[in-house]
């Protein structure tokens, strides 16, 4: 039985420990932008760390840099709600309403689909299909008595096959990243250096008070909770520079390849399989969603299909910013996608721990390849 590996154990720790793997990231990324490759800065660098690390290259994880460009990226994303954003958010109601039911329905189909295609016992497989945050998700599996590393498994194959998918997708559909709404688009390139100096003090600060508060996604949405008042009352009209948008992606993208790390490939590759058919089956909802949702008028397709998509709230936001979907209303839908699935999996899996599979193996144990 193959044994799944301890991530890197080790290994060297500490911040310096990381530049070879960030400059990993920054050359494939590099390389991506030169081919014109979609989302090219954190797929370049998501795919140079995934392949550097089956291959068994002694990378570390530069895990400590994502809080931090993740509240910068709530700041990017506090940037496209403007004055004007207020008109629009009424005419939401449809869609953030109808992401409950989708929700709901991802959630059935996935548990079916990890059961059959997967094999997994009920608990695990129920935990694996919710699209929610790693972190909330993995705390209530434990609770529920579901296999843990199966879980972590299954969400990092399903953000690393999301944000694969979803700008080659529209790539292939659309043939260059749609045009957002001139509402959403954001300004202020040209705004004093210490409007954004304070942005950032202001960020840090929410973050760390959001952390206290144990509130989910709490760098993105310190970020968050301090550029949106600021902009849409219009104190100030300063965005997050490009150079360091395309950092965050080298960072966000460089930890995202290195999920895998001391994982045996074939486990890798098997995990893959089975969260490339769970997102297309997520995305195959979403896409149906959004097609009705924009028959109806009720909002533009991309940005629809973008915010229902069962994605990480930090990747899919960082996709809104630089393939020009309106980042505004990404981030409302995904701010209420967090919600839902937190309080979904809470109501629904409150009761699983005493119908768990006796069979269910201990996370401690080597549970990694067995078959329920």
């Amino acid at each position: 039985m193959e044994r799944l590996g301890s991530g890197g154990a080790g290994r060297p720790r500490g911040p310096a420990a990381t530049v070879p793997t960030l400059a990993l990231g920054a050359a494939g990324g590099a390389l991506a932008f030169a081919v014109d490759f979609p989302l090219a800065w954190m797929l370049g660098a998501l795919f140079a760390c995934l392949v550097a690390s089956l291959a068994g290259a002694p990378l570390v994880s530069p895990g400590w840099l994502r809080p931090p460009m993740a509240m910068l990226l709530g700041l990017a994303l506090g940037a496209s709600f403007t004055p004007e954003t207020l008109d629009r958010v009424a005419g939401w109601w449809p869609s953030l309403a109808l992401m409950i039911p989708y929700l709901v329905a991802v959630a059935l189909l996935g548990r079916a689909y990890f059961r059959i295609v997967g094999g997994y016992d009920r608990p695990t497989a129920f935990y694996a299909a919710i699209p929610g945050g790693l972190s909330e998700m993995l705390l209530l599996s434990q609770a529920a008595g579901a296999d843990i590393r199966r879980v972590a498994l299954a969400h990092a194959g399903r953000i690393l096959a999301t944000v694969t998918l979803v700008p080659l997708g529209f790539a292939l559909a659309f043939g260059e990243p749609p045009t957002p709404p001139a509402s959403a688009a954001p300004h202020g390139l040209g705004a004093p250096t210490h409007h954004l100096l304070a942005l950032v003090v202001a960020g840090v600060i929410a973050w760390r008070v959001a952390e206290r508060l144990r509130l989910p996604v709490a760098p993105l949405l310190g970020g968050l909770l301090v550029s949106v008042p600021a902009h849409v009352v219009g104190w100030t009209d300063a965005v997050v520079p490009p150079p360091l948008l395309a950092v965050a992606q080298i960072v966000i993208g460089s930890v995202a390849g290195c999920r895998f790390l001391g994982t045996p490939p074939s486990v890798v590759v098997r995990i893959a399989a089975e969260s490339l058919g769970f997102v297309a089956l997520s995305l195959g909802v979403a896409t149906a969603a959004a097609a009705l949702l924009a028959f109806g008028g009720i909002g533009d397709f991309p940005a629809i299909v973008l915010a229902y998509a069962p994605g990480g709230m930090t990747e899919l936001g960082l996709l809104a910013l630089v393939l020009g979907i309106d980042a505004a209303f990404v981030a409302t839908h995904q701010l209420a996608r967090l919600a839902v699935v937190i309080a979904f999996a809470t109501i629904a899996g409150g009761g699983r721990r005493r119908g768990a599979d006796a069979s269910t193996p201990n996370p401690s144990d080597d549970a990694g390849e067995k078959r329920p």
